[in-house]
């Protein structure tokens, strides 16, 4: 699983952190196709979204076919200083 967070562009000297949760769903490839954010930090969410097209992960295999899939992620994240940091605490190819 690969999540980033862009980092913020209009030079202001951001500085947050939080948990957000989103609805994910993904292709047999791995690819995003769909991102809806449940709850989180606004600002988290604004540099998170950004970077979803850049999401990846692994694709469910089902009798050796891979599958798309679909599940709830939970992203822990930081910006300090507009250098942005993330983790995968849940989600759906990481439980």
């Amino acid at each position: 699983m690969y999540v980033e967070m862009e980092p913020d562009k209009m030079g202001n000297h951001s500085n947050y952190r939080g948990v957000a949760v989103f609805q994910i769903g993904f292709d047999e490839k791995g690819r995003v196709t769909g991102a809806d954010a449940a709850s989180g930090q606004p600002l988290g969410i604004s540099h998170l979204m950004a970077a979803v097209s850049r999401w990846t992960f692994k694709p469910l295999v089902v009798n050796g076919m891979k599958k798309r899939g679909c599940g709830k992620l939970w992203i822990r994240f930081a910006m300090r200083e507009n250098v942005p940091s993330t983790e995968v605490l849940k989600g759906p190819a990481k439980e």
